[in-house]
């Protein structure tokens, strides 16, 4: 018992150091300030600073536009709080996120393989590559890695805690994103499995499942109750707008679907991104596996279910992160049947070197054109221009949805009690833009030029 508990020790306090370098290392020139960290960031402050406590979060994007639930935003009070406001926070929340899932994808893969080495060559394979978006879709590996832990535990033990925790794992996965329903049919065979298993059909139980699976919703049920049930209305409107598109979109695109999800592949290996013969052959070499070996076969499932359910979704174009559950469930079956083949473990530290090269290789030399660091930089620029004068003329030409960002720096670094430089005006657009002037300074994929200077 001491050996494998200084083996863990080891590995964690290994895989801890790997993770927080990758995830935290040039965190604001990584990190994009954009829309979706703007919008966030507002609800958040406005949770925090006004009280403003929110019952719903994170609206889908599509046509219908329905709402999912708060925990996203109130899972960023504690770093809020802790940074003190400063919008850097997303990056610092997004980091511990990523540290998160690489320690969550060892110990489950750890507790549910006889190696040692895989799961750690998982996780460090992982986190090399991990994104530094903050948004809700990042806690997808999260919540898939739970449920994947809750579904082994209840199929060795048949406890109802399991089922219980299994169920609002889901329902929680549910208000993070919507291709988290591709989970459903793997609880659903444990809930029959387990129900089946037991002597008689405890009413308790089967009202604690329905209890689990009803909490995370809770705040959306007030929302809606509040407001004519809006939200379940526009929920079902998705569901039903598929057939609605346009009618020269094909009504079925497994072609597209296979593309959009090989993208969700490229963080094992660059070369699988819109590569659809690799993809395919990689999902031919799972489906041999888990004909072999059928406990895994949910795995492949959901993959499959994914691929083609989405190859029904009408839109002319749809993000490729709706693959994000099916690619890292097709990673997490990649790596058990690795732990189980002879050579394996040789080819998965080969590849595991390769991506944390190429991807060191990147994080030391890159900057995000549109990244925090620059967004930054031109406040802080802005503000010494501007001195004495503490708050800031700006004249800015950004299309709606562009040029987003900026004004949550601009927030917390100007003196609210200061006043307006009445000589001095800034123009700020993208660096490519006619109307600089030969004051132009450059920062990323923006710029910024003097106005009225003297």
């Amino acid at each position: 018992m001491k050996k494998i508990n200084r083996a863990y020790l080891v590995d964690v306090v290994l895989l801890l150091a790997v993770g927080i370098f990758f995830s935290f290392f040039h965190l604001s020139k990584l990190y994009g300030f954009e829309f979706d960290q703007e919008r966030d960031f507002n609800i958040v402050k406005g949770i925090v600073v006004e009280h403003k406590f929110t019952l719903i979060g994170p609206r889908v994007v599509s046509s219908a536009g329905f709402y999912l639930g708060p925990w996203y935003y109130y899972l960023q009070v504690p770093f809020f709080v802790a940074m003190k406001g400063d919008p850097i926070y997303g990056a610092v929340f997004t980091a511990f996120t990523s540290v998160a899932i690489c320690l969550l994808i060892y110990f489950v893969l750890r507790r549910h393989t006889t190696s040692r080495l895989v799961p750690f060559l998982a996780a460090i394979l992982w986190v090399g590559s991990a994104n530094r978006s903050n948004w809700n879709v990042a806690f997808v590996p999260f919540f898939f890695l739970l449920f994947l832990h809750l579904y082994w535990e209840l199929e060795k033990k048949k406890r109802s805690l399991y089922l219980f925790l299994l169920t609002l794992v889901l329902a929680l996965s549910f208000n993070f994103h919507p291709q988290m329903i591709f989970l459903t049919p793997v609880w659903l065979y444990a809930a029959y499995r387990y129900f089946r298993s037991q002597k008689k059909l405890s009413p308790n139980e089967v009202g604690l499942t329905i209890l689990a699976f009803l909490i995370p919703f809770a705040p959306l049920v007030v929302f809606d109750l509040r407001h004519d049930f809006v939200n379940t209305n526009a929920a079902l409107n998705f569901l039903g707008s598929s057939s609605l598109m346009n009618a020269a979109v094909p009504f079925f695109r497994f072609g597209y679907s296979l593309r959009q999800f090989s993208t969700s592949l490229a963080f094992i290996y660059p070369g699988f991104q819109h590569n659809l013969v690799l993809t395919s052959v990689f999902l031919a070499a799972a489906l041999v596996f888990v004909l072999y070996q059928s406990k895994y076969l949910f795995l492949f499932l959901i993959t499959f279910l994914s691929v083609v359910v989405l190859g029904f979704y009408r839109e002319l174009t749809w993000p490729e992160y709706y693959h994000y559950l099916s690619g890292f469930a097709l990673f997490t079956l990649a790596v058990l049947a690795l732990s189980r083949i002879k050579f394996g473990k040789l080819f998965l530290l080969t590849l595991t070197l390769f991506v944390v090269w190429v991807n060191y290789k990147t994080l030391i030399t890159y900057i995000n054109p549109g990244s925090y660091y620059y967004k930054k930089s031109m406040i802080l620029w802005m503000l010494t221009k501007n001195k004495p004068f503490e708050l800031l003329n700006i004249e800015n030409d950004f299309k709606y949805g562009e040029g987003l960002g900026f004004l949550p720096i601009r927030e917390f670094y100007e003196k609210k009690s200061g006043e307006y430089n009445p000589n001095l005006k800034f123009y700020v657009s993208y660096a490519d833009s006619p109307k600089h002037n030969q004051t132009k300074e450059a920062f990323g994929m923006y710029a910024i030029s003097l106005i009225g200077a003297k």
